[in-house]
């Protein structure tokens, strides 16, 4: 909360500041503060941990420098009381109500011209419990997918419109294509793939290779992220577990990205009357 607050208090145009999102489950904590994290136990929750990692740590600096933060997490975030009020609160409708809310401010703040800012606080840190098997991930992620297809949906007027800026110029066609329609690429680009295999239109050899620098790629970036945990904490590096998270990013792409993709392939078709929130299966945090 201090950190958060700081972050309110350095700038008077401040109306929203998201916090930082680490996984609590395998963590072992002392007086509220950590201690210990036992990782190995369930590498889905792991590769959570990585992602997590790699949105906050990696995408929401960057988008602070521009003012584009799109999404002030649920798990955490603070709002000024009469910024939210004048754009009418949350929405009891929406299934993605934190990604809703933000939007909703930026199109209010732009469109009347009115400076402001939402900020990211790295060091601000929250800890919450992911989903430990697939059939609450599965709910958790059709749900957001819902959510992100609904926000996009209400506000496509922002999109490429230069009066919102980045947002509307940037931020909301990267999460069109880039989050709500990647499933319907990556699917197409897999059948595609296995066409040109089939047929021998394509080098095999060459393919897997583009696939194996992919990998490499997105498990580097994975693992970097993961290091800026550190950094932000200011605490000593544990390469053991450095090492062990390349490994998990290596699982994240060969195993987590089909799962989602499968998913959130099918959270494009769904209605909203298929699903409800649903609350992952809770466990008590573990104390030293």
């Amino acid at each position: 909360l201090k950190y958060a607050c700081r972050a309110l208090m350095e700038d008077d145009n401040t109306v929203a500041v998201g916090g930082n999102i680490k996984i609590s489950n395998s963590v072992i904590f002392d007086d509220a503060m950590p201690v210990k994290r036992k990782y190995g136990e369930n590498v889905l929750v792991d590769i959570q941990a990585l992602e997590y990692s790699r949105g906050f740590i990696g995408a929401r600096i960057f988008q602070n420098l521009i003012n584009a933060n799109l999404i002030i997490s649920g798990g955490f975030g603070i709002f000024n009381k009469k910024a939210v009020i004048n754009v009418g609160g949350l929405d009891p409708t929406s299934l993605g109500e934190d990604m809703e809310l933000t939007t909703k401010l930026h199109k209010h703040y732009r469109k009347n011209k009115i400076p402001y800012s939402m900020k990211f606080a790295p060091e601000s840190i929250c800890w919450t419990q992911a989903p430990a098997d697939i059939a609450d991930f599965r709910k958790q992620r059709q749900r957001w997918h819902m959510g992100l297809r609904q926000t996009i949906a209400e506000y496509k007027g922002m999109i490429l419109n230069p009066r919102y800026g980045f947002i509307g110029m940037f931020m909301l066609p990267f999460h069109i294509f880039y989050e709500l329609l990647y499933p319907v690429v990556m699917l197409m680009g897999l059948f595609a793939i296995g066409i040109g295999i089939y047929f021998n239109l394509i080098d095999t050899a060459m393919t897997l290779n583009y696939y194996l620098l992919y990998v490499l790629f997105n498990t580097f970036l994975g693992t970097v992220a993961y290091i800026g945990n550190y950094l932000v904490e200011e605490s000593k590096i544990d390469w053991a577990e450095v090492v062990y998270f390349f490994l998990v990013g290596v699982a994240d792409a060969f195993l987590f990205r089909t799962l989602l993709t499968l998913f959130n392939f099918v959270a494009l078709f769904k209605r909203r009357k298929n699903l409800k929130w649903n609350s992952p299966k809770r466990i008590t945090n573990r104390l030293k």
